[in-house]
């Protein structure tokens, strides 16, 4: 899924979608607000041109598939800590990695 020219995603906008595998977050994001991809069973990949501070919510990830990858763009990756691991609600398992 490409959000090209998006710049806001509200609370719960993706909740419970099951029919994607892939999100690109291009820079033109800016606002990513609570529960946003809770419940997204068969994410497997999450793409990410920006930096944390765009995630203003929290909980973004709770209950998504434990078996998630982010990948995050240089030099926005070091901003993607533990803090924002722990409020964004991701589960055991989620890997976060430099996006090359």
């Amino acid at each position: 899924l490409e959000l090209n020219n998006v710049n806001r995603l509200l609370v719960s906008t993706f909740d419970n979608c099951t029919g994607f595998k892939s999100i690109e977050i291009p820079e033109t994001v800016n606002y990513i607000n609570d529960r946003t991809f809770r419940r997204t069973a068969n994410l497997e990949s999450f793409y990410i041109n920006s930096n944390s501070s765009v995630f203003v919510g929290v909980e973004a990830f709770l209950d998504t598939n434990t078996g998630l990858n982010i990948y995050v763009k240089q030099p926005y990756l070091s901003s993607y800590d533990s803090s924002w691991s722990g409020a964004q609600g991701l589960p055991n398992g989620v890997t976060i990695q430099e996006w090359v």
